[in-house]
């Protein structure tokens, strides 16, 4: 219980700073999508979020055509480690 209250205590004081870093983090996350090299007919990519056959989370990049459908899956890694490089590259 008292590891709860210590965790509680922790995460709210950075709750005041987190509209801020989300805002960090947004742009950091449009500038990694518009760096994604297109091929053939896609025309946009996404972070798309998944759940894998191991029942994680993951998120993998997925391509767009015109049409809005998936033409194309890149790179997949897990979500926690996905958002821990979004924050290391925000910092």
């Amino acid at each position: 219980m008292a590891n709860n209250f210590l965790i509680k205590s922790m995460v709210s004081g950075f709750l005041p700073m987190l509209p801020d870093a989300l805002k960090q983090l947004d742009s950091v996350i449009s500038k990694s999508l518009t760096e994604q090299p297109l091929q053939g007919t896609e025309s946009s990519a996404a972070f798309v979020l998944v759940s894998g056959k191991d029942g994680r989370a993951y998120i993998l990049t997925a391509f767009f055509d015109e049409e809005d459908k998936i033409v194309r899956t890149g790179e997949q890694q897990l979500a926690t480690e996905f958002l821990q490089q979004l924050i290391k590259n925000s910092i």
